[in-house]
C-alpha cells in the first residue's frame, strides 16, 4: 500500500524547490556589457526609446566607462536631438575623462553651427529676393491667402 502522506510531501516539496530555482534564475543580474549591447541593438534597429533606456541603464552601473556615453550620443544624434546629445558627451567626458567624448562633442558643435549658417544664409537670400522684388508688378500671394 502507498503512503499517500509521503508522496503529497514529495509533491509539495518538488514544487518549492522548482519554483525556488525558476525565481533564483529569472532573477539574474544583468551586467553592462550586456546593457550595452542590448543598446547598440536597439539603436541599430532604430528602436531608440529602448536603446536610450538601456543604455542610461549601463551609464548608471558603470558611469567611468566611455562606450555607453557615446552610443548614448548617437542614438540622440539619430533622432535629430543635437542639444541632448553634446549634453551627453559632456557628462561623459566629465565622469569618463575620455578625450573621445570631447571630440565628439566639440564635431557636434561645429556641426550645429553649421546648420545655423545654413540657414541664416538661407533666409538672407530669401530676404534679399523678397526685397529685389518687392517692387515687381507682380506679388507673391501665398496659397490661401486673399489679396485685399
Amino acid at each position: 500500500m502507498v503512503n499517500m502522506n509521503g508522496i503529497k510531501k514529495l509533491i509539495v516539496g518538488l514544487t518549492i524547490f522548482y519554483c525556488i530555482v525558476t525565481t533564483t534564475a529569472c532573477t539574474k543580474e544583468i551586467s553592462y556589457e550586456e546593457y550595452l549591447e542590448l543598446g547598440i541593438k536597439y539603436l541599430l534597429e532604430n528602436n531608440y526609446e529602448e536603446a536610450i533606456v538601456s543604455l542610461e541603464l549601463a551609464i548608471k552601473m558603470e558611469p567611468k566607462r566611455p562606450e555607453a556615453y557615446q552610443k548614448l550620443a548617437e542614438t540622440y544624434q539619430s533622432q535629430g536631438n543635437l542639444s541632448k546629445a553634446i549634453e551627453i558627451l559632456a557628462r561623459g567626458y566629465e565622469l569618463a575623462e575620455d578625450e573621445n567624448l570631447k571630440t565628439y562633442q566639440m564635431l557636434l558643435e561645429n556641426q550645429i553651427e553649421q546648420i545655423k549658417w545654413r540657414l541664416s544664409e538661407r533666409y538672407a537670400r530669401w530676404g534679399r529676393y523678397l526685397d529685389s522684388h518687392a517692387c515687381s508688378r507682380f506679388q507673391y500671394i501665398p496659397r490661401g491667402m486673399v489679396r485685399r
